[in-house]
């Protein structure tokens, strides 16, 4: 009788250690993150577009960028919500699946009183991704992913 309690009571926690693996987000790799210009005059727009390289139900990015040299202008793509040094841009597909979204843009101007050149950055990171209808959901992009760019007046001879 001994036996068979044994023998019961190891396959029962061997069952418990076949079924109770962890359970992980997939890794979305094709984040991809421009922008329309590497030199930006004062006055002027710059997009920062991400792609996604593939369908995306729902996400939530943070872009961080410089206030004393830039400011937020729209966004395609989300809801945006600008803190003054970052925009949070959040989207989640209503329609189920249906109309999910491949990119995102958010555009920015550049300061008109910059006087000097300013090379700076801008920094995205993301939390809240999945697929078109949520099946899967993705890592978060905890590591920032950045982009340079410059601000720098146009210089005239005398």
């Amino acid at each position: 009788m001994k036996k068979i309690i044994s023998v019961i009571t190891i396959l029962f926690l061997f069952s418990i250690l076949i079924f109770s693996g962890n359970s992980y987000a997939a890794e979305l790799n094709t984040i991809d993150v421009e922008t329309n210009k590497t030199i930006v005059r004062p006055g002027e727009e710059v997009k920062v577009t991400i792609n996604f390289g593939q369908d995306l139900g729902a996400y939530t990015f943070d872009i961080s960028y410089d206030n004393a040299i830039f400011e937020y202008v729209s966004v395609e793509g989300g809801a945006p919500n600008d803190t003054g040094d970052k925009v949070k841009v959040t989207f989640h597909d209503s329609t189920g699946g249906t109309n999910p979204r491949t990119n995102m843009n958010v555009t920015f101007r550049a300061k008109a009183d910059i006087t000097t050149s300013n090379p700076t950055e801008f920094t995205v990171t993301a939390e809240g991704l999945a697929n078109a209808d949520g099946s899967v959901t993705f890592d978060d992009i905890t590591t920032p992913i950045i982009k340079n760019v410059t601000v720098e007046p146009e210089y005239l001879n005398y």
